[in-house]
Protein backbone atom coordinates (compact mmCIF):
# COMPACT_ATOMS: atom_id res chain seq x y z
CA UNK A 1 0.00 0.00 0.00
CA UNK A 2 1.52 3.59 -0.92
CA UNK A 3 1.35 6.51 1.21
CA UNK A 4 0.17 9.84 0.25
CA UNK A 5 1.92 13.08 0.75
CA UNK A 6 5.65 13.38 1.25
CA UNK A 7 5.46 9.45 1.98
CA UNK A 8 4.58 8.21 -1.79
CA UNK A 9 7.63 6.36 -1.70
CA UNK A 10 7.02 4.71 1.52
CA UNK A 11 5.66 1.44 1.27
CA UNK A 12 4.74 -1.41 3.69
CA UNK A 13 6.46 -4.19 3.50
CA UNK A 14 8.33 -6.89 5.57
CA UNK A 15 10.59 -4.57 7.16
CA UNK A 16 8.38 -2.53 9.33
CA UNK A 17 11.05 -1.19 11.37
CA UNK A 18 12.67 0.29 8.07
CA UNK A 19 9.72 2.02 7.05
CA UNK A 20 8.83 3.35 10.43
CA UNK A 21 12.54 4.63 10.15
CA UNK A 22 12.08 5.96 6.76
CA UNK A 23 8.62 7.92 7.28
CA UNK A 24 9.69 9.87 10.27
CA UNK A 25 12.48 10.84 8.32
CA UNK A 26 10.22 11.79 5.43
CA UNK A 27 8.23 13.87 7.65
CA UNK A 28 11.46 15.79 9.45
CA UNK A 29 12.97 16.41 5.50
CA UNK A 30 9.69 17.50 3.57
CA UNK A 31 8.83 20.28 5.48
CA UNK A 32 13.03 21.86 5.91
CA UNK A 33 12.78 21.59 2.07
CA UNK A 34 9.70 23.38 1.58
CA UNK A 35 10.89 25.99 3.92
CA UNK A 36 14.56 26.53 2.25
CA UNK A 37 12.66 26.51 -1.09
CA UNK A 38 10.46 29.09 0.07
CA UNK A 39 13.49 31.69 1.36
CA UNK A 40 15.71 31.38 -1.58
CA UNK A 41 12.86 31.99 -3.99
CA UNK A 42 11.52 35.21 -1.97
CA UNK A 43 15.48 36.21 -2.07
CA UNK A 44 15.82 35.63 -6.02
CA UNK A 45 12.50 37.91 -6.58
CA UNK A 46 14.03 40.54 -4.55
CA UNK A 47 17.11 40.68 -6.59
CA UNK A 48 15.22 40.93 -9.86
CA UNK A 49 13.00 43.34 -9.34
CA UNK A 50 15.07 46.09 -10.36
CA UNK A 51 16.19 44.48 -13.54
CA UNK A 52 12.57 44.03 -14.16
CA UNK A 53 12.22 48.23 -14.01
CA UNK A 54 15.22 48.56 -15.83
CA UNK A 55 13.78 46.47 -19.16
CA UNK A 56 10.46 47.99 -18.87
CA UNK A 57 11.77 51.67 -19.22
CA UNK A 58 14.86 50.66 -21.45
CA UNK A 59 17.49 52.28 -19.74
CA UNK A 60 20.71 50.71 -17.80
CA UNK A 61 20.65 50.46 -13.74
CA UNK A 62 22.68 53.58 -13.27
CA UNK A 63 19.75 55.41 -14.94
CA UNK A 64 17.97 56.17 -11.38
CA UNK A 65 20.97 54.35 -9.32
CA UNK A 66 24.00 55.85 -7.83
CA UNK A 67 25.69 52.51 -8.40
CA UNK A 68 25.92 51.16 -11.97
CA UNK A 69 24.56 47.40 -10.71
CA UNK A 70 21.46 49.13 -9.22
CA UNK A 71 20.87 48.37 -5.60
CA UNK A 72 19.93 50.94 -2.84
CA UNK A 73 20.83 54.63 -3.43
CA UNK A 74 18.93 56.24 -5.90
CA UNK A 75 19.48 59.46 -8.27
CA UNK A 76 17.24 62.06 -9.13
CA UNK A 77 15.35 60.13 -11.83
CA UNK A 78 15.38 57.46 -9.69
CA UNK A 79 13.70 59.05 -6.94
CA UNK A 80 11.53 61.03 -9.29
CA UNK A 81 10.31 57.34 -10.37
CA UNK A 82 9.65 56.11 -7.01
CA UNK A 83 7.24 59.40 -5.89
CA UNK A 84 5.20 59.06 -9.23
CA UNK A 85 4.05 55.67 -9.03
CA UNK A 86 7.47 54.06 -10.96
CA UNK A 87 6.93 56.07 -13.82
CA UNK A 88 8.62 58.62 -15.58
CA UNK A 89 5.03 60.38 -17.02
CA UNK A 90 6.26 63.97 -17.01
CA UNK A 91 9.75 63.94 -16.50
CA UNK A 92 11.50 66.32 -18.23
CA UNK A 93 15.41 66.28 -17.47
CA UNK A 94 16.56 69.63 -17.30
CA UNK A 95 13.50 71.08 -15.14
CA UNK A 96 14.38 67.37 -12.46
CA UNK A 97 17.99 68.09 -12.53
CA UNK A 98 17.64 71.68 -11.73
CA UNK A 99 15.40 70.93 -8.82
CA UNK A 100 17.69 68.32 -7.83
CA UNK A 101 21.09 70.88 -8.00
CA UNK A 102 22.57 68.29 -10.16
CA UNK A 103 23.63 68.61 -14.45
CA UNK A 104 21.33 67.11 -16.95
CA UNK A 105 22.57 63.93 -17.92
CA UNK A 106 24.32 63.49 -15.02
CA UNK A 107 24.87 59.25 -14.29
CA UNK A 108 25.31 57.49 -11.22
CA UNK A 109 27.02 59.33 -8.11
CA UNK A 110 26.76 63.02 -10.04
CA UNK A 111 23.19 62.09 -10.62
CA UNK A 112 22.84 62.03 -6.74
CA UNK A 113 20.74 65.11 -5.55
CA UNK A 114 22.40 67.98 -3.94
CA UNK A 115 19.34 69.47 -3.09
CA UNK A 116 16.13 68.64 -0.55
CA UNK A 117 14.54 66.20 -3.91
CA UNK A 118 11.50 65.59 -4.30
Amino acid sequence: MWWAAGEFFISHGTNSRYNAFTMKVAHLVTPALFIVTVVLSASSFEANATPAFAQKEKKTCNYCHLNASGGKGWGFRGKFYEHNNDSFKGFVEKTEAAKAGVKPGAMGQAAKPTKKYP
